[in-house]
């Protein structure tokens, strides 16, 4: 899958420390189910979370998976 991983943090260039990769998806819990996700965005807090706001150094490298908006799909049976 597609995901965007944080490999470092950029106080004044947020964008420099984050790479979108192909990885390995993660394993659904007992009882839910993967879906397919077409389009994620960014927020402003992730925005602030690349800058290392809040976020120790040694959280890095860390996958994202944003949570998507406006979905009809159950994801937990």
């Amino acid at each position: 899958m597609r995901a965007v991983v944080v490999q470092q943090f950029h106080p004044t260039d947020p964008a420099a420390g984050a790479a979108a990769l192909d990885v390995e998806p993660p394993r659904p819990p007992d009882g839910w189910v993967r879906v397919r996700v077409e389009a994620a965005s960014l927020n402003h807090h992730d925005v602030w979370s690349l800058r290392g706001s809040g976020c120790a150094p040694s959280s890095c490298p860390s996958c994202w998976a944003p949570t998507p908006r406006g979905c009809s799909t159950t994801t937990r049976r």
